[in-house]
């Protein structure tokens, strides 16, 4: 049987993943309440955020996107580390090698454009590994 924290690391890569895919981020950011529900005691605040997050150039909110990014891959690690060792170290050290080489790349982004070039990285290098080592990993529970 799975359990919540079985699929932890999964969620995390989900993130992450959803997380590169920045201008699908930036233009559908809340668009459930602005158009479905009309919460309309924060639709204002909600559609000045939506349009700073819009901006081209790198806005107030573009340190913490990264910050966040950085953290999920850094829990990613932790819990690959933890959780797969015992099954294939040797791909859980290439995984981290991988996260710590994108966390590279997106503390020197400059840009959203630029963290959505490393969509496909993450994918093929991160989250399809680490799904592999998910399957390996529930196969022996």
């Amino acid at each position: 049987m799975i359990n919540l924290a079985d699929l932890e690391i999964i969620s995390y890569c989900q993130a992450v993943q959803e997380l590169l895919d920045s201008s699908r981020f930036r233009k559908g950011f809340s668009d459930n309440i602005l158009l479905k529900f009309k919460v309309t005691e924060i639709e204002t605040q909600i559609k000045k955020l939506k349009n700073e997050l819009l901006i081209t150039s790198p806005s107030k909110f573009f340190p913490g996107y990264k910050i966040v990014i950085i953290d999920f891959l850094d829990r990613i690690i932790a819990l690959v580390n933890s959780r797969f060792s015992n099954i294939n170290l040797a791909k859980v050290k290439e995984i981290e090698a991988y996260c710590k080489d994108l966390m590279k790349k997106i503390l020197n982004a400059t840009s959203f454009e630029e963290i959505e070039n490393y969509k496909e990285y993450f994918k093929r290098n991160i989250y399809l590994n680490v799904y592999e080592l998910f399957l390996e990993y529930i196969k022996k529970r």
